[in-house]
């Protein structure tokens, strides 16, 4: 992980303890834990697998990969059907990004964020950088599954980005649902920027409302160590259905134009282990920020089985009239014996945008920054967004960035298609690099695309890259997130660590393939002179609320964005006709338009 630029450490005494607990436990659900240090607990055996194991590509610095496929595997109510690998030291049932918050690694259990997982060394480790000598292998044979992490070093903000080793695995046992943490070598410690709680190791369930921790401090297990977790003897009856996803498994913000028509719909599972035999109901509801109801919806799902899932679509929809944040909760009641509530729903954001009046900006945020900057250090990395438009065929004519820092070098903006495995980022759709003499602090920067970008199912996903450490880009604090937001290190994607509670100020500007006259002369309109002209026109502009060069966009009869030289001369902004040919084009500024025609 490469630690937030404007996050302050902490100035706590480093302070290294070896009161390891030898043993540990229950938990709620029943699972304990032994150590080879207990007369009673496992004897360490390291299973090398790394011959005749499949090794892991794709782990980087700050990520995780897989799924990869496992049966027959109980971990707590649930038997997982497949695993992920995640870079920082730890196997997960359920995908997300685990890394430090505050330069510090989370509590067992912790509600929020990533759950369902095993934290063998859940510490600050990195795969990247050159002559990295990490591997990450993983071994099915019979009653074992075993992850093996090797040679890993932690990451270091020095040139090379790492230091120090790591050698452990984790063994998941079939036969008696036993979990072993083995600790084969462990040399050097993470970067100094850490100073408390720099690695915690235990087991958490699906919805973080139970685990038990091994360890967390500031300290690792001794070489040659295992700590192994005990499924219990005799399993408690747990009922527990929860919604797992809203309108599509990203499980994230949509855009809506405005009095445009919507059907939600909502996968709701049975994680507990008792089959759900009598009905229950799912039911949504659309709210205002004033937690005004607009719309609301339900439907009867007879049964469930332990395990399984299910996929309702509402039969009524709603199309909202009034621009603005919207609440789509969605939720499941009538659970007789349900014992877990903290999943019961579902809350999504639904921005709804202004109808014909292009282009619009696809932007989470309210655009007003509400929390410091992002950056991290030792560059080489940024963040990126996630963003369908609410309409197909969409153009997108530009991206825009809130840099709260330029520094001075500048940034590479960065539009990827989502056709790579999984939906992910795939093929570069534009680029650019963006010089910080061209940027402007505490403001948006516009990137006008150069590449014909057509949306014609899906979305898109924007880049911004940092080409120097003390670049920031603009952040938002919210309660409704998007949870579209990724962390990108080393060129490795990965879900943000924030991203329930985070937004970055980044958007795209989408328009369809025909945008006319007509509808860019729905806004208030612009005074241009002289119109037509051979050579150059001029906008009168509002002296009081006074705009520049950057924010005029000039289309044409196809509602094609081209491109023109402008200068802002008092409270004018001049146009010149440059290389375009004769005709009609419009001239848009924020609201306001004007239809003018450039003659030879």
């Amino acid at each position: 992980m490469k630690k937030l630029l404007l996050l302050s450490a902490l100035s706590i005494l480093f302070i290294i303890s070896s009161a390891q607990p030898t043993s540990g436990g229950p938990d709620n659900f029943g699972y304990t834990f032994k150590t080879s240090q207990d007369p009673s607990g496992p004897v360490y055996s390291w299973l090398d697998i790394t011959q005749v194991g499949t090794q892991i590509s794709g782990l980087a610095d700050d990520n995780f990969v897989g799924p990869f496929s496992i049966n027959n595997f109980p971990f707590y109510s649930s038997t997982p059907t497949q695993f992920y690998v995640g870079s920082n030291g730890y196997v997960s049932f359920s995908p997300g990004n685990i890394a430090s918050t505050g330069a510090q690694f989370p509590a067992i259990p912790t509600s929020g964020g990533t759950n369902n997982f095993i934290a063998a060394m859940l510490t600050d480790l990195n795969f990247s950088g050159s002559g990295n000598p990490a591997a990450a292998y993983y071994y099915t044979s019979g009653d074992t599954v075993c992850i093996t992490f090797e040679k890993v070093p932690f990451w270091t903000n020095n040139s090379a980005t790492y230091s120090g080793l790591n050698t452990f695995q984790v063994i998941l046992n079939k036969a008696d649902s036993s979990i072993t943490v083995n600790y084969k070598t462990q040399i050097g410690l993470p970067d100094p920027t850490y100073t408390t709680n720099f690695v915690s190791m235990g087991i958490e369930n699906g919805n973080g409302t139970d685990g038990l921790q091994f360890w967390r401090a500031n300290s690792f297990p001794p070489d040659t160590f295992s700590v192994k977790y005990y499924y219990p003897n005799v399993v408690q009856p747990i009922t527990d259905v929860g919604v797992d996803w809203t309108n599509d498994e990203r499980n994230g913000g949509m855009f809506l134009r405005r009095n445009q028509n919507f059907t939600p719909s909502v996968n709701v599972k049975n994680v507990g282990n008792q089959d759900i035999t009598t009905s229950f109901m799912v039911s949504y509801q659309l709210l205002d920020t004033a937690r005004q109801v607009i719309s609301v919806g339900s439907k009867t799902i007879s049964s469930l089985n332990a395990g399984d899932d299910s996929t309702v679509q509402f039969t009524n929809s709603f199309a909202v009239s009034k621009v603005g944040y919207y609440n789509l909760e969605t939720y499941i009641h009538q659970v007789s014996g349900d014992i877990i509530t903290i999943n019961d729903t579902n809350k999504t954001l639904v921005k709804v945008l202004k109808s014909n009046n292009y282009p619009l900006f696809l932007d989470y945020t309210d655009q007003t920054p509400t929390f410091s900057g992002i950056s991290w250090s030792g560059g080489n990395a940024g963040v990126g967004v996630y963003i369908e438009p609410p309409f197909y065929p969409a153009r997108v004519i530009a991206a825009n960035y809130y840099i709260v820092n330029a520094g001075t070098v500048g940034f590479h903006s960065v539009l990827y298609d989502d056709n790579a495995r999984g939906g992910g980022p795939g093929t570069i759709l534009d680029s650019i690099f963006i010089s910080s003499t061209s940027i402007s602090n505490g403001a948006y920067y516009r990137d006008s695309l150069r590449n014909s970008v057509i949306i014609n199912s899906g979305g898109v996903y924007l880049h911004w890259l940092m080409d120097s450490t003390a670049i920031t880009l603009g952040r938002t604090f919210t309660t409704l997130p998007s949870r579209h937001t990724y962390e990108v290190i080393g060129g490795a994607w990965s879900t943000y660590r924030d991203a329930d509670t985070q937004d970055f100020m980044m958007n795209i500007e989408v328009q369809p393939l025909s945008v006319g006259i007509k509808e860019i002369n729905s806004n208030k309109s612009l005074k241009a002179y002289p119109n037509p002209s051979q050579n150059f026109i001029d906008i009168e502009l509002d002296q009081q609320n006074p705009l520049t060069a950057q924010q005029v966009k000039v289309y044409n009869i196809k509602g094609k964005e081209v491109a023109t030289k402008t200068l802002l001369l008092g409270n004018k902004l001049r146009v010149f006709k440059g290389s375009l040919t004769q005709g009609q084009y419009i001239i848009q500024i924020g609201e306001r338009s004007a239809k003018i025609q450039f003659i030879n």
